[in-house]
């Protein structure tokens, strides 16, 4: 379910892959909603560069603005505590932009 972005000039690939299919460098990491940096909007996207966003929790993420231009995360639950699968939609996640690698992170709680 992948979504490109720009922000701040930077192009962006954000897209999900779960535990079972990650490989490479990877493998064995818990997955979920990842993002990836870009040389431009059509690619190519430096997938080695990747960052986890959300773990596997959430999947089928996608960035948002709010009304004041704040970027945010909306996902789908994966599963309830009881293990069956839940599909509603989270609450908007605020994220925050890493100066290093100009990607997004999950806002930590303060």
């Amino acid at each position: 379910v992948p979504q490109v972005i720009e922000h701040n000039g930077r192009s962006m690939l954000l897209f999900c892959c779960n535990t079972p299919r990650l490989s490479g460098p990877v493998s064995g990491k818990v997955g979920g909603v990842w993002i990836a940096p870009a040389q431009s909007v059509c690619g190519p996207y430096d997938i080695g560069r990747s960052r986890l966003i959300a773990t596997q929790a959430l999947y089928a993420g996608r960035l948002v603005r709010d009304r004041e231009g704040r970027w945010n995360l909306l996902a789908f639950h994966m599963d309830r505590p009881d293990g069956q699968f839940e599909g509603g939609v989270s609450d908007p996640l605020p994220l925050v932009w890493n100066d290093v690698t100009g990607l997004p992170v999950l806002e930590t709680p303060r």
